[in-house]
């Protein structure tokens, strides 16, 4: 031919692109190149463009998960442009654990499994899932249900710190007065550190920004008055009260006994309403109401809140949050630990609502400590030192400021001007817990006063609320209800246990919102205590404090 030059043509450069008869691929698709000569002949040629395949495959890291506990495994496929990242899923022990096509594992069983992801052109990544079995304890507590990355933990004596608890052994004993405890971790990549770390693994404080207490779902009644008398103890009165007849019982028993009995055997057992979610739970004949959620437990915060209102923490040798309204409590609680906030700074995930504790969620902790479960079981402690002691700690300087945690090594210290013993020391310190050992709540008697979610006649007075949250949240006293069992108010007859102050017709009066435990300067030192009650019109002043509850379902 006199003239072989040729012009390259593509029908849609964004899928091909052609340069003197070298094709690129550009995007997946269907092209034609077109090939044409100087004096018009043309040919021309279909080009299809795929992705590639896949090349390789990863999988997150082996991980330690609870039974009815998930975990997202996450799959990393190169190229990014791969043709098809379909991938199929299978567990090796479904027995163990199950695995859905998303990734998502669930723990069935205690053992090991091993989960494979599978591609379409038949790359293979393995993990290693290892599932622990619930303890059982002896006791007959419900096994404390652990959401998202909480994380369980038992205190090492020995090296003075909390580790993580394996679940499949003894993390709790409610006989021993060890009652279950959690943590919340605030750094994203520390808490993925602890949540695949090894039992045994040591949890500073420092890392921590929520320890928690498990109070397992169980029914009551108080007898002879001041109940039963416990060897150690002295001789059951208002002054010096007896034990509680506590038994341990499932999500699905309701009992509806007076909770109290007179005579040697224990009858008239109640099942309190802390133990039910939802807005109609307080009242017995709408408590099974199909909106009603019974619950196996409730997570108490360990000690008063502390932090920042936009960084809410509870730990140890820290100051607690004050000077604000009961609504600025309930809303900074109830936003910094639900939904994506709660996720991102606490790990808490599922079926949960974490709010402001009721004034039931407060009676539930206390009917407990005052049973052979608590401290009143305590064999450590005898005579009036069964009574919690007081955290009768000040920071000088701080605007009367108190510290978490303290003791003042007796029942009824007055106000120091420092931490006389730490959450830690044995007996002078754990005797402010509501176990007797390091296991239980504290600031339950003194440091300061507690606000609590139980109002009087749906008064908002001062609150900061324009309206009244839903009933779930609060419990609601009025001229015809001045008490709902398991309070530990006035029902059972408790009022006045220990001397602790009752203040039922201030309440009544002119302070429509409940405080509870009494202050470091409570001015008589006997007054304080988990059954001190008092009216307050809501005064955002240094005094009050507050902590909160998790329900799960």
């Amino acid at each position: 031919a006199k003239d072989k030059t040729v012009t390259w043509t593509s029908s849609d450069t964004n899928i091909i692109t052609v340069n003197n008869g070298e094709i690129t691929a550009v995007a997946p698709g269907t092209a034609k190149v077109t090939v044409t000569t100087v004096n018009g002949h043309s040919a021309e040629a279909t080009i299809t463009v795929e992705n590639p395949e896949v090349s390789s495959i990863t999988l997150s890291g082996n991980v330690t998960i609870y039974i009815d506990n998930t975990h997202q495994i996450l799959a990393t496929i190169q190229p990014e442009n791969a043709r098809d990242k379909t991938l199929t899923w299978t567990s090796s022990n479904p027995n163990v654990a199950t695995v859905d096509q998303t990734g998502l594992v669930t723990g069935v069983g205690g053992g090991e499994a091993t989960i494979t992801a599978t591609t379409v052109n038949g790359l293979t990544a393995n993990v290693t899932i290892i599932v622990e079995a619930s303890y059982t304890d002896p006791s007959g507590a419900s096994a404390p249900e652990l959401t998202g990355d909480m994380i369980p933990v038992v205190y090492n004596e020995t090296k003075a710190t909390w580790e993580k608890a394996s679940i499949s052994s003894k993390w709790y004993d409610y006989n021993n007065q060890m009652w279950a405890n959690a943590v919340t971790i605030a750094d994203s990549t520390k808490r993925e550190k602890y949540k695949t770390a090894r039992a045994g693994t040591a949890i500073p404080i420092s890392d921590i920004n929520t320890m928690l207490v498990w109070i397992p779902r169980y029914s009551y009644t108080l007898g002879n008055t001041y109940g039963y008398q416990i060897a150690g103890a002295n001789t059951p009165s208002k002054a010096t009260p007896g034990a509680f007849d506590i038994k341990f019982v499932d999500k699905d028993t309701i009992e509806t006994g007076s909770g109290k009995y007179t005579g040697n055997e224990p009858t008239g057992y109640f099942t309190p309403s802390s133990f039910c979610w939802g807005d109609t739970c307080d009242n017995e004949s709408t408590r099974n109401d199909p909106g009603n959620i019974e619950l196996s437990g409730i997570w108490i915060s360990k000690f008063e809140i502390t932090g920042e209102l936009t960084s809410i923490t509870s730990i140890p040798n820290n100051y607690p949050i004050r000077y604000v309204t009961i609504s600025t409590y309930f809303n900074n609680i109830k936003n910094q630990l639900n939904g994506n906030n709660g996720e991102t700074k606490y790990g808490l995930s599922g079926d949960y609502d974490a709010h402001m504790i009721k004034n039931t969620e407060w009676g539930a902790f206390t009917y407990l400590s005052q049973s052979k479960y608590g401290k009143y079981g305590n064999p450590n402690f005898s005579g009036v030192y069964k009574e919690i002691y007081r955290n009768n700690s000040y920071q000088s300087g701080m605007d009367e400021q108190s510290i978490t945690g303290c003791s003042g090594g007796i029942p009824n210290g007055y106000a120091r001007s420092s931490c006389q013993y730490t959450y830690d020391k044995p007996i002078t310190g754990t005797g402010a817990s509501t176990t007797g050992t390091i296991y239980g709540i504290y600031d339950t008697s003194g440091s300061k006063d507690e606000h609590v979610m139980g109002n009087y006649s749906n008064k908002t007075t001062t609150s900061g609320f324009s309206s009244m949250p839903a009933r779930r949240y609060y419990n609601l006293y009025t001229s015809t209800t001045s008490s709902i069992k398991g309070d530990a108010m006035i029902a059972e007859n408790v009022a006045e246990f220990y001397n602790d102050y009752a203040g039922l017709s201030y309440f009544a009066s002119s302070g429509p919102w409940l405080t509870r435990g009494g202050s470091t300067f409570t001015p008589s030192t006997t007054d304080n205590g988990p059954f001190y009650y008092y009216g307050n019109p809501n005064n955002p002043t240094k005094f009050y404090g507050t902590r909160f509850a998790i329900t799960i379902w």
